[in-house]
């Protein structure tokens, strides 16, 4: 019969209990043909590559997800290009914090390839500028990464430097460095050469540093670009028109060919497949283009595809600075119309199967050394149980219980800056406020009062709110915690860096050695390190200082108000100074916010710096390393995932003009201008700060370097002069200008939104604590993670007095250690204050072995007092911090004895799970490592509390639930699915759990002969002292699923009849492997084999991929037989072997259990007449596979085995679902829903159907 189109799609992912295909998705090469879009995009947990092909319809899936294990930041960012063929992208990731400083930012950044193809990741050992144009790629398979060194960051004041170092991306490999004395920006690889951009020209870079000029240009060219006919096309800025030019890459200078112009900010060059150029924007065509040039119509976008077919840009809706996986829509423009389509993403759906090694060590970030080159960072511990580092320079530390920090709701952040901005903050802090420990009250301004502006005035509060927004992301506590919940202080750099010496041999390396310090939402940094490990010209902060920045965000924020005010008047006394110099107007702070991230070179150190004064390089906006026609910050949803782009002071005003997008909604109001125009004028142009007066720079000028450092140097704009009269390459801004005319009114205005009539604000409520014994059975014995000592913050929007009883026991850790007797373990392990009694600890899941083990974090509860007898294992699930479904519990039993029981803590509320009933001799113990089977430092995973529960006796029933969909309850929920288990029901881009294990299956709705007024669920939740009962079924299981594999003897899999090692699914390990099922079961219930039986494959032939024939009659992908003759000849044979193998696994680890087989019914009643696709023919012959071939099999297996002297019982339900299959009255059994998943299942009445056959099959057991 004709089979509908739409049908085909609606059941393409149907299969026995769930979502069909696996949980990567793996493409086929898409070829040079393919029309291909990459982007990249931050979130908390990495830098996601993202790609999207028109072969599969641009659906975005991710590639790769780009992290460093212990690194914590508000976003990841990075810079992505595609090399030539389309086959690899070459991106540079860093977190977002590293663009604040100067060294970070110029060569920080850690390089990796990618394969866009199969997601495999190469992290090459070359750091890299974060600037726009690092990496550059070529037309074929080569790109440049650019280190600088800025005179900011030089320790000797000498000249400006910068290394190209050139990545062979089919190899990983890097070719010998490059040094070239000098800023030189936007290098590629083109023609055999190096082109890159100076000051004034295009050059070819020499491999001993030399520069030969391609091309005279009006300023530094940008977007440089390789084509494939060996000449490359750049974008040069002609006062505020941008120029598209071409030259050829030739060993003479040649003159370049204008190809089109427009506005500088509204044109742009890309490059595409096999060295095509495209040209975006609102241009004007000067010239016939060449073959491998061409147009993309429309605005400027964020990316365009390979060919060149689609633009994509951010859609205006784009959620931004969520903590991970933020959903995006792109909005993609047809080239050459009008036509445009939305494209969601959300990174970590569809992953490459290869997606764990993004967040394996790159090679210099310390943890992937080798013995004997351990990073100095990790200073050797007192003891490796303590999660303190006691011998860390900060001066508050990191993982102390009895410090715990509440992170601040944006709103609360912006009434403290609104009342500190007009000296009102003073509002008293208790000793013990929020649990500071403090030895006396406080007063955020009694700690520290604010200066006095020079010349009067105050800080408009949105310049304040836009330093926080860029510094913290307007957080108090680390970015684990969402607003209200307590963690550990934000504190920047924490594990440190080295401070970039004389000593050339290190110059191009970041080594974590040396920490910043940098403390909560202003990231205080001066003072914050421990008397004795201060800087030189540092004096540290009193204890009482120290500790009110770290855990109070109104005493910080009162704090990094001193600095902003000290930066106004440093600059305003330099002479350095805006328009009327009026600090109500925002423009009039552009100097004092430049000088908060660099500082200022002082007139009086002129001598030191060869005579150069005032605001450094690297923030000047006409600096090459960001792109000409970049916009105003903030006017793109895509602005904040790259602030690379725009210097320090333009990213401030531009969040104080557009404010933050946080979690919790906008993070403050937005100041405002007279217009739109006005505020555009907010972002200075190009030029500003290059003139003879303010910084000896001359944009239309060559001055030819002649100090001795800069000798044989090309001209350039920069034309200051040391004290010997010689041309030196320092530039550094030291007048006054006006950029925007404050005077007539055009500056921006701040919006005090809180008045000094606001009180505090209230705290965030998000993540509530479990502060009690409910959900506990009565008489438990708890041990929590900490001492009751350390009590957790209490508010009012919090109350926790963590009244659960004594603490019956203590809980350690155990930190691995490398071969230097260091702990880089500890430096991704966290506090946070959730779960019971308001703190958990958790880190992320490692493999085993993984880095040789030194990243193995073990966390041990131990009870106070020796137990013999029964009791029942509970283990407290927090809401948060918990995600991996492989926790893998030691439980020591006494005597030597341990039982092993897996369990998933993505409960996504607080919850205590039953590990199961065991016999106690001795002083029970529970331990929990993160190394995990499928560890890959993406998961979090928990240690919260446990408990055990006394029993006056062994339990009657030990139950254990296993099988496929017809177990786990698949379609038996209501709608919205309130009845799966949160963690059997979760999409969380890596994270995902489909098992879809239901509170209304059919196990769970039967009863036992010592209790048939209780059904087996409702004894199991109210933890019934007769009775342990544990539920594993999953959608989709087949035999294999079921099957042990790494808790054979041998550790290794075993195979089935089909040729499938046994292994979990949906990142479970196999039913068996969790340790459930052991001398104590005395019941097994099952159903499994419809999927050994491709009963997916059978009902799509049906459906849909039979076409005009009956599907009986078809043939599945594989077989010669038609289904008619291959469906039971499988089934009959290594289906029925393939059970019987699992029936035999199950009897091995439950020698004393009776094992009930559950049976499968028949699916249609009328012919299936009501369900389109399913001919009259098709639905009888469907039906008489489940009645006369499996269900015959699978009482056979069960009589052969019983026979054997395996107690193991067939219960078919056929009889149950009699006239109420599908198209019965009333329907009992699924039709096609919208939930696909939901398809050809039991609804809540089918599973009281199968319970009922359960019931009885269970009386015939003596059950």
């Amino acid at each position: 019969m004709l089979r509908p189109a739409m049908l085909m799609l609606s059941v393409m992912t149907l299969v026995l209990g769930g979502a069909a295909g696996p949980a990567h998705a793996e493409p086929t090469r898409t070829g040079p043909e393919a029309d291909v879009v990459v982007v990249g995009q931050g979130d908390q947990e990495a830098f996601h590559l993202l790609i999207a092909s028109d072969k599969d319809g641009y659906a975005w899936r991710t590639v790769a997800s780009l992290s460093e294990p212990g690194v914590e930041t508000d976003r990841w960012i990075g810079n992505v290009c595609v090399t030539g063929s389309g086959d690899r992208a070459v991106v540079v990731y860093a977190p977002r914090a590293w663009t604040n400083s100067p060294v970070l930012a110029e060569r920080g950044g850690l390089t990796a390839v990618v394969d866009l193809h199969t997601g495999a990741v190469d992290k090459v050992p070359v750091r890299s500028s974060l600037a726009y144009f690092s990496p550059g790629c070529g037309a074929g398979e080569q790109a440049v990464i650019t280190q600088s060194r800025g005179e900011d960051d030089s320790a000797d004041g000498s000249a400006a430097r910068t290394r190209l170092v050139t990545v062979d991306t089919t190899k990983g490999t890097t070719g010998k460095p490059v040094d070239v004395v000098g800023q030189i920006t936007s290098a590629v690889p083109a023609s055999g050469r190096i082109v890159a951009a100076a000051a004034g020209r295009l050059v070819a870079v020499h491999p001993d540093g030399r520069l030969d000029t391609l091309a005279k240009t009006a300023s530094t060219p940008s977007r440089i670009t390789p084509d494939q006919a060996g000449g490359v096309v750049y974008l040069d800025a002609a006062g505020e028109r941008g120029e598209i030019r071409r030259v050829p890459v030739t060993s003479t200078p040649q003159r370049s060919m204008l190809l089109a112009d427009g506005p500088l900010r509204s044109v742009d060059v890309r490059g595409g497949a096999h060295g095509s150029v495209q040209l975006t924007g609102s241009l004007t065509r000067r010239a016939a283009l060449p073959p491998a040039v061409r147009v993309v119509d429309g605005t400027v976008p964020l990316a365009t595809s390979s060919l060149g077919k689609v633009s994509v840009d951010v859609a205006p809706t784009v959620t931004e600075q969520l903590k991970t996986a933020p959903e995006t829509t792109y909005t993609a423009r047809v080239a050459g119309t009008d036509r445009t389509f939305q494209m969601t993403a959300r990174p970590g759906e569809r992953p490459s199967a290869r997606i764990a090694e993004g967040s394996a060590p790159h090679p210099l970030s310390g943890l992937a050394r080798t013995a004997g080159t351990a990073p100095r960072s990790l200073a050797v511990a007192a003891a490796g149980n303590d999660p303190v580092d006691a011998d860390a320079t900060c001066s508050i530390a990191r993982n102390d219980p009895y410090t715990q920090v509440e992170q601040p709701t944006p709103r609360q952040v912006e009434w403290a800056a609104d009342q500190a901005v007009v000296g009102n903050l003073t509002l008293t802090r208790d000793a013990n406020w929020h649990q500071a420990h403090m030895s006396t009250s406080w007063s955020p301004q009694g700690l520290f009062p604010p200066l006095a502006l020079s010349g009067g005035g105050r800080v408009p509060v949105q310049i304040f709110l836009g330093v926080m927004a860029q510094e913290s992301n307007l957080w108090q506590a680390s970015g684990h915690s969402l607003p209200g919940v307590p963690g550990n202080p934000l504190i920047g750099n924490y594990y440190g860096r080295d401070i970039y010496d004389k000593d050339a041999s290190n110059d191009w390396d970041i080594d974590f050695a040396k920490a910043d310090c940098g403390y909560g939402v202003t990231q205080i940094t001066d003072g914050m390190r421990k008397a004795g490990h201060t800087r030189p010209n540092e004096v540290a902060l009193s204890p009482t200082r120290q500790r009110a920045v770290a855990v109070d965000y109104a005493t910080n924020i009162a704090a990094g108000l001193r600095i902003l005010q000290d930066k106004w008047n440093q600059t305003r006394a330099a002479g350095i100074i805006h328009s009327n110099g009026d600090p109500q107007y925002l423009e009039n702070w552009f100097f004092a916010v430049w000088a908060y991230n660099s500082g200022l070179h002082p007139q009086s150190e002129a001598a030191a710096n060869n005579g150069a004064w005032g605001l450094g390089w690297l923030n000047n906006p006409v600096n090459p390393r960001y792109p000409v026609n970049r916009g105003f910050f903030g006017a793109a949803g895509a602005d904040a995932a790259n602030p690379g782009k725009w210097p320090y002071p333009e990213k401030v005003i531009g969040f104080a003009a557009y404010s933050i997008a946080t979690a919790d909604g906008p993070g403050f109001r937005a100041a405002w201008w007279t217009s739109n125009g006005n505020r555009d004028k907010a972002k200075p142009s190009i030029g500003t700060f290059c003139t003879m007066a303010g910084d000896h720079c001359d944009l239309a000028g060559q001055y030819t370097p002649n100090a001795d450092d800069v000798k044989g140097e090309k001209a350039g704009p920069c034309s200051h002069i040391n004290e010997f009269l010689q041309y030196d390459l320092k530039c550094w801004w030291h007048s006054a200008v006006t950029f925007n005319d404050c005077a007539g009114g055009a500056c921006g205005h701040e919006l005090l939104r809180f008045d000094s009539t606001y009180g505090e604000q209230p705290d965030g409520i998000n993540s509530t604590p479990h502060c009690d014994k409910s959900g506990l059975p009565a008489g438990a014995l708890v041990v929590d993670d900490v001492p009751a000592s350390a009590a957790p913050i209490q508010t009012g929007q919090r109350p926790c007095g963590a009244n659960f009883g004594p603490n019956a026991g203590s809980f350690a850790f155990t930190f691995a250690a490398d071969s230097q007797g260091r702990y880089p373990s500890k430096v991704d392990t966290h506090q946070i204050g959730v779960g019971l009694g308001g703190h958990a600890w958790f880190t992320h899941t490692v493999a085993p072995y993984d880095l040789g083990g030194k990243l193995k974090v073990t966390g041990t509860w131990t009870f106070t007092n020796a137990y013999t007898g029964w009791a029942r294992v509970l283990v407290h699930m927090p809401d948060v911090g918990a995600q991996t479904q492989q926790a893998a519990y030691t439980i020591g039993l006494g005597g030597g004895r341990v039982k092993t029981r897996y369990a998933l803590q993505n409960t996504q509320h607080n919850e205590w799970k039953s590990l199961g009933v065991m016999q106690f001799a001795g002083t029970p113990t529970i331990a929990l490592s993160n190394e995990t089977w499928d560890g890959t430092g993406d998961d979090d995973i928990a240690w919260d509390a446990v408990a055990i529960q006394p029993l006056t006796a062994k339990p009657a029933d030990f139950v254990v639930a296993l099988g496929d969909s017809y177990t786990a309850g698949e379609g038996a929920s209501d709608e919205n699915n309130p009845d799966y288990y949160r963690e059997a029901n979760v999409d969380e881009g890596h994270v995902r759990n489909k098992c879809h294990r239901s509170k209304q299956s059919w196990p769970r709705k039967s009863v036992l002969a010592d209790n048939t007024g209780e059904s087996l669920g409702t004894r199991a939740d109210r933890f019934d002292n007769t009775l342990d009962f544990q539920f594993h079924a999953c959608s989709i299981a087949e035999t294999f699923n079921l099957n042990p594999r790494h808790s054979n003897d041998d550790g290794q899999p075993i195979q089935n009849a089909l040729g499938k090692w046994s292994g979990g699914q949906w990142g479970e390990v196999s039913q068996i492997d969790k340790g459930y099922l052991d001398e104590n079961t005395t019941l097994v219930m099952l159903s499994i084999g419809g999927n050994d039986a491709r009963f997916k494959d059978v009902i799509l032939e049906c459906l849909a991929l039979a076409g005009l024939k009956a599907c009986q009659d078809a043939h599945l992908s594989g077989e010669s037989d038609p289904l008619s003759v291959s469906v039971p000849r499988s089934v009959n044979g290594p289906v029925k072997d393939s059970i019987t193998q699992t029936l035999r696994e199950i009897r091995k680890r439950a020698p004393n259990a009776k094992i009930m087989l559950m049976g499968y019914p028949k699916l249609f009643e009328n012919n299936g007449q009501c369900v389109i696709g399913i001919g009259t023919d098709e639905a009888p012959w469907l039906n008489q596979m489940s009645t006369d071939i499996v269900a015959p099999m699978m009482k056979g297996v069960a009589d052969g085995l019983r026979a054997g002297g395996f107690p193991v019982y067939f219960a078919d339900p056929t009889i149950y679902f009699a006239g109420q299959a599908i198209c019965g009255s009333p329907e009992t059994i699924h039709g096609i829903r919208s939930d696909v998943n939901e398809s050809f299942h039991p609804k809540l009445a089918g599973t009281t159907h199968y319970a009922d056959a359960a019931n009885a099959t269970l009386r015939q057991m003596g059950l």
